[in-house]
């Protein structure tokens, strides 16, 4: 079947992207500010108990860090009301992204494009709601990241690392990770984290996800191939237990102001790049889990 590009379609998550990019102008990286010098957080969870994946999972984590909910479970207000509960008077929804498609024929006889297109709607955590059964209000205590189980999930993706020199790059032409010593980061947390980025670029190669890695020369294709390896890096970071720390951004001041330029003019741009950092972070996981037991889920 043929495809097409996601469609975005006009809703309630603009508000939100709109104020990203509105941090993002001001010189913050607003998805890695709450979680700084703070614990990982809870990952959210849908009625049904399901942890969201992709754009969800980073966009509603970020928003049970601004907002200090430790309860990890969103409902619609359908949701909600089905349960007993109620949404309290003046509570703001948070924004949450549907992924759609259709089928649509084509005249010539071909096979039919597929249409894929978002569209947003609002959930409210818990704690924004009364009446719920008293289990949707019990809230775990949160683990600690096991180390061995982050280091054996790098340990079992085959690619070719080398350390050397003082910068942390991924060479498509010997299709190689470039990495300072470790013994040169602040802790192993923080090389881990790195490379976790480093590993998102990796995924990009013509031979896995394609990512036209070798238009990276071009600005615009930098900015956004950047944009792909933070954000992936986000989200395998609430996954595994990496920091999510506005320090670990520090030398890439310049990326931003590039994001900055670009989604000014194309927000969209914004939820495509999570989209293919999802894409990038299912392809890590499936390349580590052909060696290795499925990581436990970071609380």
């Amino acid at each position: 079947m043929n495809e097409v590009d996601f469609q975005m379609k006009p809703n309630a998550l603009d508000t939100l992207l709109a104020e990203l990019i509105n941090r993002m102008d001001q010189g913050e990286l607003p998805w890695r500010r709450p979680w700084k010098n703070q614990a990982t957080p809870q990952l959210p969870t849908r009625a049904d108990g399901q942890t969201f994946s992709g754009t969800n999972l980073w966009i509603l984590a970020m928003q049970m860090a601004m907002h200090g909910w430790s309860n990890p479970r969103f409902y619609t207000f359908n949701q909600a009301k089905d349960l007993g509960g109620h949404v309290r008077k003046g509570e703001k929804g948070c924004p949450a992204i549907l992924y759609k498609q259709t089928a649509v024929d084509q005249a010539d006889g071909d096979d039919p494009k597929i249409l894929r297109f978002l569209k947003s709607y609002v959930c409210f955590n818990a704690e924004q709601i009364e009446g719920l059964p008293d289990d949707c209000y019990l809230v775990s205590e949160a683990k600690a990241v096991d180390p061995d189980a982050v280091n054996a999930f790098f340990r079992s993706i085959e690619f070719k690392l080398i350390h050397k020199g003082d910068m942390a790059f991924y060479n498509p032409e010997n299709d190689q990770i470039v990495m300072p010593n470790p013994a040169q980061f602040e802790d192993l947390d923080r090389y881990n984290a790195t490379l976790g980025h480093e590993l998102v670029h990796w995924t990009g190669a013509k031979n896995r996800l394609d990512r036209k890695l070798e238009t990276y020369r071009y600005h615009d294709c930098r900015a956004r191939e950047e944009l792909v390896a933070e954000l992936g890096a986000l989200q395998l970071g609430l996954l595994i237990g990496l920091p999510v720390e506005e320090k670990l951004f520090d030398n890439h001041a310049g990326y931003l102001q590039s994001w900055v330029r670009l989604l000014k003019d194309h927000p969209g741009e914004l939820i495509k790049a999570s989209g293919q950092a999802s894409r990038a972070v299912d392809f890590l996981f499936a390349q580590s889990q052909r060696t290795a037991q499925p990581l436990p889920v970071a609380a």
